[in-house]
């Protein structure tokens, strides 16, 4: 996802207001969150945890181990 102009740079605390940014510039239909995620299964990989998908009543269930 290409970094666009931050409009919410200048809030505290950043870290979390820049992603809250990077998600929300990911697109998705009502009712849709398989992109939304994707972007957290890849976010908590990167951070070292191990990540289980489960498909639950048309949502997902992630749950994340270290």
């Amino acid at each position: 996802i290409p970094m666009e102009k931050q409009v919410l740079s200048a809030l505290e605390p950043q870290s979390v207001f820049h992603f809250f940014e990077e998600i929300s510039r990911i697109p998705r239909e009502s009712g849709s969150t398989r992109a939304v995620s994707d972007w957290t299964v890849r976010f908590a990989q990167d951070r070292g945890y191990q990540v289980t998908v489960t498909p639950q009543g048309g949502e997902f269930k992630l749950d994340l181990k270290k």
